[in-house]
């Protein structure tokens, strides 16, 4: 039993350190009383607009990595306030143009914007 949970556990590690593929699925979720826009994440050379976003709602895609230079980066989202105000924040990591997770969620609070880097659930493509 112990030999088991030794190559579970020694699987998703290994697991989580390679990268996964050539992109990325994105969810941002607006959970603010305004509408965000012109979303969209961005990296050195890919890009996804996701368009405007309205209040209480989410929007997806997937963030097609294949023209990504061989080298290291994040991620960026940048989207429109409600007074017109550019919003950027830069998060997360690739490396050798490949990301290193399957999943990555923005969610857009009034004062906070949180992330979460996931490497299972469901595809949201």
């Amino acid at each position: 039993m112990r030999e088991i949970k030794f190559l579970l556990l020694l699987t998703i590690c290994l697991y989580s350190c390679f990268p996964h593929g050539d992109g990325i699925d994105v969810r941002v979720k607006n959970e603010t009383e305004d509408t965000l826009g012109s979303a969209k994440i961005y990296t050195w050379l890919s890009e996804l607009e996701l368009g405007d976003i309205a209040p209480k709602s989410k929007a997806t895609g997937f963030l097609d990595m294949k023209n990504e230079p061989k080298s290291d980066g994040g991620y960026n989202l940048i989207f429109y306030d409600e007074d017109a105000n550019e919003v950027v924040l830069g998060a997360g990591y690739y490396t050798m143009g490949k990301p290193l997770n399957r999943q990555i969620t923005f969610i857009v609070e009034s004062d906070t914007i949180m992330i979460n880097f996931s490497n299972f659930g469901r595809s949201f493509k």
